[in-house]
Parts: structure tokens; C-alpha cells; sequence
């Protein structure tokens, strides 16, 4: 067990949790920005609970040893996104070091506009590439149905639903503004938008997020949705980041313009329904398999995806199958 000492306060935690919160306000104090992380601790009856904590330069954190404990928290979802948000940031500066990001991109978007793909997994493969290949920490994709109705049609992590489910709830934010508007949205510090979106802002600062992109997704002269892309990070993004963005909104949009080539669903209308009735499904599937292995919801998507694409399945597919014939994907997590 360890205490981190943070200020004036103490938290007790795990010894694995504790060396990876250090490592992180370390990784943030490289790159001039902060985050907030809820760490695992326990309250005095031993029962299980976390404490906020934002990390960054010139915010003091340390740790010293504690006595041990038989209830020494444990988090496994915990460190496995610590580590997930420091290999972002290394991510980061080897795309500095090796500015040549376009490598393998041609792949990436032979794979997006593989016409055997589904809507919702046409869309995941755009917003992961996006993640992998930019700067962005997290990236969602909203959809419009007939009536100019935003849906969220794919999210990289539940932050990044939360912050585009915020916007849409108020009709506030980057990517409201970038359908409305056909522009794109740069905001490397929300912040400084408080007054116009003063609810997302809240938003993204209880879900350890700073900066925002958004791409319009187009059709002919029409936006029919949005790429949107959030960092924790306030460094905002790159020219090289930038045209990767606005290749891979490009990039949905064929893939659903290429689906509907192929005979499958006629309209856009009919895509965008498809799509939130595959997303149901999969959100079912990672409730279901998050409390069959014990594992956060992030966790159990992440072994969905990877699941489903090493079996070249589609997600809803496997979900179906995790849902109704009790699939643990024990090969994965």
C-alpha cells in the first residue's frame, strides 16, 4: 500500500495504481497540460471508492509507503487507461520525432470502405484510425437522420459518449456547431468558449478532457453528421492531424455512400437507424460481458473490437453472440 500525497491531503491506494499515477503527472508535466484522474482508493469502512485528482506541472504529487492492507484497492480498468493515456502522449511525440503520419494510411482507408463492413463498424474503424494515426485522445462520430436529428453512432471510449451525448442534450459544442455550421470547429482549450458552451465545458472537464475538433462529414453541399475529436491535451492539433481528420470524414462518408452502392440500405435515413439499432445491441453486449469478466465497460468494448476483428466479424454479430449464447471472449481479456 501506498499514500499519495497530494498537497495538504493523503489518499491511500494500491501500490501498482499508486506508481502509475506518478508516471502520468510525470508524462503531463513533459507536456505542459494536466488531466483528472479518479484514483481507486477505499473510505473507512473498506468499501470501494475513488478521489479525484488532477495532475500537471507545478501540482506536487508524491507517494510514501502506508501500512498494508488485506483491502489493497486493485483496478485493472484503472491502469490499463493510465497506460492508455501516456502511450497517447508517446504516440504524440513520436509523431513529432517522425512527422511522416501518412505511412499505412492507405490501408487504414481500404479498410474503412471495405463495402462488407455494417454502418457501426464502417464508422469505429474511422474513429479508431483516428486515435491511432493523430494526436486526438478520444473521437466520436454523430449521424443526422431524415429530420436533422444528431445521433451518436460511434464513440471511443464512454468519455467520449458523455462528451458527445452532452451536446446533443444541449445543442451546445464543437460538433453542434460544426453541423450547423458545415465548418470546422478548433478548440484546443474549451475553456475559452465557457460562455457559449458552458454545460460541454463542464462536461469535458469532469471527463479529464481540454481541447476539441470537429470535421463536418458531407454529402454533395449537405453535412450529414460530424467527426468528433477530443484530447486532454491543450496543444491543439497539427496541419499533418488536421488533413487526416478531414481525409477520414471523408473517408465515413464514402464508406456509407459505397454501402448503399452495393444494394444494402437506400438512404442515408435507413443507414443512421441501422446503425443505432447495432449500437443498442453492442452497449447490451459490453454491460453483459463487463459483469460476466469484472472488467469496466471501456475494457469489455475494447475486447469486443479486437475480438471481432481478428474473426473478421462485425461487432453486432459477436455482440449478438455474447448476449444470447454467453460468450466471454476469454481469449482476449
Amino acid at each position: 500500500m501506498k499514500y499519495l500525497v497530494y498537497g495538504n491531503d493523503r489518499v491511500m491506494t494500491g501500490d501498482s495504481i499508486a506508481d502509475a499515477v506518478l508516471a502520468y503527472s510525470v508524462v503531463l508535466a513533459q507536456h505542459s497540460t494536466t488531466d483528472l484522474v479518479d484514483v481507486p482508493t477505499a473510505d473507512a469502512h473498506g468499501a470501494a471508492a475513488s478521489v479525484g485528482l488532477l495532475l500537471g506541472p507545478a501540482i506536487a504529487v508524491m507517494s510514501e509507503p502506508a501500512p498494508d492492507d488485506e483491502l489493497e484497492p486493485e483496478d485493472a480498468a484503472f491502469l490499463a487507461e493510465i497506460t492508455r493515456r501516456i502511450n497517447r502522449f508517446e504516440r504524440h511525440l513520436d509523431a513529432t520525432r517522425h512527422p511522416d503520419r501518412f505511412d499505412g494510411l492507405a490501408a487504414e482507408l481500404e479498410a474503412v470502405l471495405d463495402p462488407s463492413l455494417d454502418v457501426l463498424d464502417a464508422m469505429d474503424r474511422v474513429i479508431d484510425t483516428c486515435v491511432r494515426c493523430t494526436s486526438a485522445t478520444e473521437a466520436g462520430i454523430v449521424l443526422a437522420d431524415r429530420s436533422g436529428t444528431l445521433h451518436v453512432i460511434a464513440s471511443t471510449s464512454e468519455r467520449s459518449t458523455d462528451a458527445e451525448e452532452a451536446q446533443l442534450g444541449t445543442n451546445e459544442g464543437s460538433c453542434m456547431d460544426c453541423f450547423r455550421t458545415g465548418q470546422t470547429i478548433d478548440v484546443p482549450d474549451v475553456r475559452t468558449r465557457a460562455a457559449d458552451w458552458p454545460a460541454f465545458v463542464e462536461t469535458m472537464r469532469e471527463r479529464g478532457m481540454v481541447g476539441t475538433f470537429a470535421e463536418p462529414i458531407r454529402l454533395r453541399r449537405t453535412t450529414i453528421g460530424s467527426l468528433c475529436v477530443f484530447a486532454t491535451h491543450d496543444q491543439g492539433h497539427d496541419d499533418r492531424d488536421v488533413v487526416l481528420m478531414q481525409l477520414l470524414a471523408d473517408a465515413a462518408s464514402a464508406a456509407l455512400v459505397r454501402q448503399r452502392d452495393q444494394g444494402r440500405l437506400q438512404s442515408l435515413d435507413a443507414q443512421v437507424q441501422d446503425a443505432l439499432e447495432a449500437l443498442i445491441t453492442l452497449e447490451q453486449a459490453k454491460g453483459a460481458l463487463a459483469h460476466r469478466q469484472g472488467i469496466g465497460i471501456d475494457e469489455a468494448f475494447q475486447a469486443l473490437r479486437t475480438s471481432a476483428r481478428g474473426a473478421g466479424r462485425g461487432l453486432r454479430e459477436l455482440a449478438e453472440d455474447v448476449i444470447h449464447r454467453g460468450e466471454r471472449l476469454d481469449g482476449v481479456i
